[in-house]
């Protein structure tokens, strides 16, 4: 429950019930085993960097102020597109099974949830950056700015709390932004809701669950 000014409390928690000590566990050992990923992951970019393979800029005027406010949303946009295909690709039956299965065990919504993976899985989910720094040119700001975005973002979306119930925040709200609803409903309903900031390619491809919008309009 948060206070906004002298007006009213607003209760952030959606309709969902809260993890059981036996799930927090479960996540928490995930979390630990597949902590070495990031850190390897990491170390590979520095090594791209180092080898001078990457399209990494220091100086801003290369590309200017615009692109470099520009690239954000580039990563945004193309980060969304590649988890969503990706993660589809996670719920092929075996995948699922062997792998994405162990995220898909947090039931209930959960922060340490979003942390928690198959080593194999955050594998899949972090080589994004490596691939991403040999494409497109992207300047150290920007790039940091993306991944403190994403690491919020994916906090929040697991964390059963709707941001968007704050007036502030939920008048920028738009059909295409995720929410906390949209996320924790692929928990519910595993074959919807793929997308991870946006729901352009669940809307795009079909892959919306029927009840989200009306879920959401419950929960603000």
């Amino acid at each position: 429950m948060i206070s906004l000014g002298q007006k009213k409390n607003i209760d952030l928690r959606i309709d969902s019930p809260y993890p059981s000590i036996t799930q927090l566990n479960y996540e928490q050992e995930w979390k630990l085993k597949s902590q070495w990923i990031d850190l390897a992951i990491m170390g590979l970019c520095f090594l791209l960097y180092n080898k001078s393979s990457t399209l990494i800029y220091i100086e801003i005027q290369k590309y200017g102020i615009p692109y470099l406010l520009l690239s954000f949303f580039i990563l945004l946009f193309l980060q969304d597109t590649y988890f969503y295909f990706t993660h589809r690709m996670l719920h092929i039956p075996f995948l699922y099974k062997k792998i994405h299965q162990v995220h898909h065990k947090s039931k209930a919504p959960s922060t340490n949830a979003a942390f928690s993976h198959h080593p194999a899985e955050k594998f899949i989910e972090l080589l994004f950056y490596p691939l991403i720094i040999l494409i497109i040119p992207l300047h150290p700001g920007a790039l940091i700015t993306f991944l403190t975005y994403s690491t919020i973002t994916n906090f929040i979306g697991h964390s059963g709390f709707e941001i968007r119930k704050i007036p502030s925040i939920g008048k920028h709200h738009n059909k295409y932004m995720a929410t906390t609803v949209f996320h924790e409903m692929h928990h519910r309903y595993p074959n919807k809701n793929f997308g991870l900031y946006l729901t352009f390619w669940d809307r795009l491809l079909s892959s919306t669950d029927k009840k989200y919008e009306g879920r959401l309009s419950n929960n603000l």
